[in-house]
């Protein structure tokens, strides 16, 4: 599966672990970001202009990371 995101996005998390889940999730697909620290939560800001490739174990699980992906605003390219 591939992915992408040119422009920058923000995401608000609700808490600090919503955001470190995010940010553990963005540092293994190697996309770009910049976090705000607001005490009780963080703010990721995030793109990644260069398409990336993630090679996963099974059809399933690729599917959860293309919808997880294109709810955060990615465009994806999944192929059989």
């Amino acid at each position: 599966m591939k992915y992408q995101l040119l422009e920058w996005k923000n995401k608000h998390t609700r808490n600090n672990d919503d955001a470190e889940k995010l940010i553990k999730a963005f540092i293994t697909l190697k996309v770009e970001m910049e976090v705000s620290d607001h005490g009780n939560h963080k703010d990721v800001k995030y793109r990644c202009p260069k398409w990336k490739q993630l090679t996963v174990k099974d059809h399933d699980t690729a599917h959860q990371w293309e919808a997880w992906l294109k709810k955060l605003g990615f465009t994806t390219i999944h192929e059989h």
